[in-house]
């Protein structure tokens, strides 16, 4: 039986250890899951998918509009029927139909909505990726900087070996009477000196770690380690650029550059939305109505059916309307000049 327990205990005691290893996380690692969890990137996605819904609204408001309509009404004193008679006790009515409208002119807001709103989805669609670009960044450095500690922690750790080693090695001499005693008491302070240094790199590593754990996202009481496996992919290789290469290259593809420009063209649409509400508006609107009366009886006294009433009460119609603003208490005029601001603005932020 005491061999059995001892057996035992051998098994259980390496899959014990093994739990207790820390999770090891590679850069990327890190990079892939803080892109999947981290709140900000999260908020601007959502952003971006609310600019494409507004460029689709945008698109679906250059149909015609089609609505139905249905209304019912009871009356419970008198009622005129369809020959004015009066008539007594309870009655109803209904009415229904289809309306529909059609923009045929306002100033091309509608198109320049369209543009709007599609320059805006790509100005959102590259803040997204400068959340992401931001992050990852952020997340090399602090990696590095995680790293760099650990490896610090090691020279700290050999410098405290090496200074008791030598700390022995001045005990002994003073022993056998080679030195002085004087000699034990520097190099206790050197290796008190090391102890602290030691301490200091530890604390500072757990400081780097646990900000490198709320950058990507994970619990901070999580024990993890990080390797620098893969990392060599990043270093740099001498491309024999120079510096005005390298801005022309960024302008055109750095994130933050094309959102400020793609801004400035959203702003530019709806400045020219804003100039095309002072212009008059043309619209097409049509109806096709029809109802249902209780009242309304046949000769023989009997309900007229829904068919013969259907087209008795049937009443199409199509107008054409022409709405010139004269007057507006100045607030378009103002909407131009807000829009002329916002366009300097973003030039400036271009």
């Amino acid at each position: 039986m005491k061999r059995v327990a001892i057996y035992l205990l051998f098994l259980i005691f390496p899959l014990s250890a093994g739990a207790q290893q820390p999770d090891v996380w590679t850069l990327e690692r890190c990079i892939a899951h803080a892109l999947e969890k981290n709140i900000d990137v999260k908020i601007q996605r959502n952003l971006e998918q609310k600019a494409v819904y507004d460029r689709k609204q945008s698109q679906w408001a250059l149909l015609p509009s089609l609505d139905a309509s249905a209304s019912e009404g009871f009356n419970f004193g008198r009622a005129a029927n369809q020959y004015n008679d009066i008539t007594s006790g309870s009655t109803y009515n209904m009415s229904y139909g289809l309306s529909s409208s059609l923009n045929l002119f306002s100033g091309f807001t509608s198109l320049n909505a369209v543009a709007a709103s599609r320059f805006n989805e790509l100005a959102c669609s590259e803040a997204t990726n400068l959340a992401k670009n931001t992050l990852v960044i952020g997340i090399i450095g602090q990696f590095s900087q995680v790293l760099c500690q650990k490896a610090l922690i090691a020279v700290a750790k050999e410098k405290l070996d090496v200074s008791r080693a030598e700390s022995e090695r001045i005990a002994a001499t003073i022993e056998a009477g080679q030195m002085e005693s004087v000699a034990q008491d520097e190099i206790n302070a050197t290796v008190s000196g090391n102890q602290l240094e030691l301490s200091r790199a530890e604390n500072q590593y757990r400081l780097l770690r646990l900000q490198l754990a709320q950058l990507i996202e994970i619990p901070g009481d999580s024990e993890f380690e990080v390797s620098a496996a893969g990392l060599e992919v990043l270093i740099p290789e001498n491309s024999g650029l120079m510096v005005d290469s390298v801005y022309i290259a960024a302008c055109r593809i750095y994130p933050s550059i094309l959102q400020r420009e793609y801004e400035l063209e959203w702003y530019r649409k709806m400045l020219q939305i804003s100039k095309g509400n002072l212009a008059p508006s043309l619209s097409v609107s049509g109806g096709y109505y029809s109802g249902f009366y209780s009242t309304d009886t046949l000769p023989n006294g009997q309900q007229t059916p829904v068919g013969t009433q259907f087209k008795e009460y049937l009443n199409p119609s199509l107008g054409l309307s022409l709405n010139i603003p004269f007057l507006n208490g100045r607030s378009r005029d103002f909407a131009v000049k807000r829009s002329r601001i916002d366009v300097e603005n973003a030039l400036y932020n271009l």
